[in-house]
């Protein structure tokens, strides 16, 4: 690549020693609702089990830090077949953005668990509890240099066309999860 850059009279140390960092983070929330059934094994000793739906709401967001070293690499493109250095997004310099993701939706939700009755109104149990579900949503606008660096860092002939064609992506948005619950129950009077 270097020798690329000197070739077309362009000095290698606008594209050395750039830095990108990115923050990730996700969360989501769940409402379950489910119905379910409990058989008595032997005296004091019950399994139960049931399922039901969830509501969730959720996403992602992603903190882009890139400096302008590390954006004129991305969107620099070398046509090795003409021994060419193209650079599209020439203006866009550095770019601090962030992109969110968010979903909601219903999905399934199932529990099985063993009980254990140590006096009359408290139990021990053991449960299992998982719940999920899943939707492809569209990200939060891309801001205009963040579009230009995306476009043309993607591909050289979208730069050329358009050098803001990606004004969003869609991602899948995966909210599920699994438990394991050990611990005591107490059971209010039924007279209250």
């Amino acid at each position: 690549m270097q020798a690329l850059l000197a070739a077309n009279g362009i000095s290698g140390d606008p594209y050395n020693g750039g830095t990108l960092t990115n923050e990730f983070n996700a969360s989501w929330m769940e409402i379950p609702v489910a119905l379910g059934f409990r058989v008595s094994i032997k005296k004091g000793t019950e399994v139960y089990a049931g399922a039901g739906i969830s509501w969730f709401s959720g996403g992602l967001s992603l903190q882009i830090n890139a400096d302008e070293k590390y954006v004129d690499a991305l969107t620099t493109h070398a046509d090795i077949s003409t021994l060419t250095i193209i650079q599209y997004a020439t203006d866009v310099g550095a770019i601090s953005d962030r992109v969110d993701f968010k979903a909601a939706g219903l999905g399934i939700n199932y529990f099985l668990g063993l009980a254990q009755y140590i006096d009359a109104g408290v139990s021990i149990f053991m449960e299992l509890y998982a719940s999920g579900t899943a939707k492809t949503v569209y990200s939060t606008a891309f801001s205009e240099d963040l579009s230009k660096a995306f476009t043309a860092a993607s591909s050289d002939s979208l730069a050329a066309q358009d050098p803001q064609w990606f004004k969003r992506v869609a991602f899948p948005i995966v909210m599920r999860g699994g438990q394991v619950k050990i611990g005591a129950r107490y059971y209010l009077p039924n007279n209250i």
